[in-house]
């Protein structure tokens, strides 16, 4: 099973921290597994960072693009700041 994002709405949340804007989506990541290794059976509400524009992504399902990792300090697989995603079909 692969990671699939569906978004169900295109409300966009602002909040502010600090004099910092941050602009988020709810979405639900399906795909996902426990600690031990065990798959989580439904999907779990998450928040996806927009950056600096609040442009909502569309409605649908979706799967990260291999743009939204990069190899980080001491050589750690990291998530981009910036995600993006790749329609399902």
């Amino acid at each position: 099973m692969s990671l699939v994002i569906e978004v169900r709405s295109p409300e966009v949340k602002t909040r502010a921290v600090k004099g910092f804007t941050f602009n988020e989506q709810a979405a639900f990541v399906s795909g996902l597994f426990d600690r031990d290794g065990d798959p989580i059976a439904n999907p779990v509400k998450v928040l996806l960072p927009l950056g600096d524009s609040p442009t909502p992504f569309p409605v649908g399902k979706y799967t990260l693009a291999p743009q939204s990792f990069f190899v980080g300090d001491y050589s750690k697989l990291t998530l981009a700041r910036q995600l993006r995603l790749v329609p399902l079909k």
